[in-house]
């Protein structure tokens, strides 16, 4: 059972990957949160491109009805979602980059410089640390959007590790 007196909320630390680095960026700049630091892992700050990346892309302007539910497929993976039209209507109407300028905790960015998913990196992730007042960091390694480079798993190991330094 859940105490919350349990935990020292001066503490609490966030890990985003993807379009949880988008969630992760709204959570920290709620002005009720209680993050301490926040790691973003490839995160999607710009979800329109993301999305016109990974699924295909003359699908998009067509979800327009935010009741309706659209089979969206993303050959990228040989897959398919459902989402709504509001999803598409709510990731364009938030901005992590103003939600991430109202959180002054610290905050590591780590991007894969091969990642085919969120792009153009560095500059995304750049992008979104210029809106952030308070001790951040880029980080970078030869890996793609899962931090894999084909060779070996050194990127993702990096990467987690670097994490656990961080938090």
């Amino acid at each position: 059972i859940y105490n919350s007196n349990q935990f020292d909320n001066s503490k609490i630390s966030v890990l985003g990957l993807s379009f949880g680095g988008f969630v992760a960026c709204m959570l920290a700049g709620n002005r009720t949160s209680k993050i301490h630091s926040l790691c973003l892992w490839n995160p999607a700050v710009n979800m329109l491109n993301v999305m016109s990346t990974i699924t295909l892309v003359d699908q998009i302007p067509n979800f327009k009805e935010t009741d309706t539910v659209y089979t969206v497929k993303m050959p990228k993976w040989d897959n398919q979602v459902l989402l709504k039209g509001k999803f598409f209507q709510s990731i364009s109407e938030v901005s992590p980059h103003a939600e991430i300028s109202k959180y002054h905790g610290d905050v590591l960015v780590q991007i894969g410089l091969q990642d085919s998913v969120v792009w153009p990196e560095p500059f995304i992730a750049q992008g979104l640390l210029n809106y952030h007042q308070g001790k951040h960091e880029l980080w970078t390694v030869n890996g793609g959007h899962g931090f894999e480079n084909h060779k070996d798993n050194l990127s993702l190991l990096d990467t987690i590790d670097k994490t656990v330094e961080f938090f």
